[in-house]
């Protein structure tokens, strides 16, 4: 984040409200109030390139996050940039629900989840539907270890740490099943108390990187 917020406070003093977000921590701590009613955001870029951003992002549009590359993949990466993509498209539509019945909004991101677990186990255990008829193929007992520790998973008490899958991509337990409070009844009543909102759900009035070439270059050594 370097100079910058002391660079606003010489200059501008406090006739600016300034939020600063360092990491994902303080990021949990901003509410969409918070975002709204700022004058000037700083986001650290090691935010923005975190892996659990964006699988939060995947879920909160009810995109499957374990599709995303391990690491948030790297400039150009065509699969990372797909499902990112999907991810912004459909955000707008998660925005207006949220607008306009926030209280649906938990469950369907459930259903959501469900859903693509459901269909990634049906993959592991190597079902394929080919028109009507059904055709199964050989399972492994690598494979069906796999699929066990996936439903395993899914009854893993909420306060427990996250679970690694055999592809390396983290289960989603525990606090970060709702990281936004969407499943509370304050956030329900009033969505502007939704805790670490995207920031692709906002509009900005002026967009500025600092040192933009450093972080093309952090970028292509990942």
């Amino acid at each position: 984040m370097g100079q910058w917020p002391s660079e606003i406070n010489k200059f501008l003093g406090d006739s600016k409200k300034v939020i600063c977000i360092k990491d994902i921590a303080s990021f949990n701590n901003l509410t969409v109030n918070d975002i709204t009613s700022a004058d000037i955001v700083l986001v650290n870029f090691t935010v923005l390139s975190n892996q659990k951003y964006f699988e939060r992002l995947a879920r909160l549009t009810g995109i499957n996050g374990r599709s995303l590359p391990s690491g948030g993949g790297k400039a150009g990466d065509g699969q990372f940039n797909a499902v990112y993509e999907s991810c912004v498209s459909k955000l707008a539509g998660r925005v207006q629900q949220l607008k306009e019945d926030a209280s649906s909004v938990y469950n369907d991101i459930e259903n959501e989840a469900r859903f693509h677990l459901e269909a990634e186990q049906n993959a592991e255990a190597g079902v394929r539907l080919d028109g009507k008829k059904a055709v199964y193929k050989n399972v492994s007992e690598e494979q069906a270890k796999v699929q066990d520790d996936d439903v395993a998973s899914t009854s893993t008490p909420a306060s427990s740490s996250k679970k690694k899958t055999k592809s390396g991509t983290a289960k989603v337990v525990g606090k970060d099943l709702d990281p936004w409070d969407l499943s509370s009844s304050h956030v329900k009543r009033d969505v502007g108390k939704m805790r670490c909102p995207p920031l692709e759900m906002f509009h900005w009035n002026r967009l500025v990187v600092d040192e933009f070439h450093y972080m093309v270059e952090k970028m292509n050594r990942q």
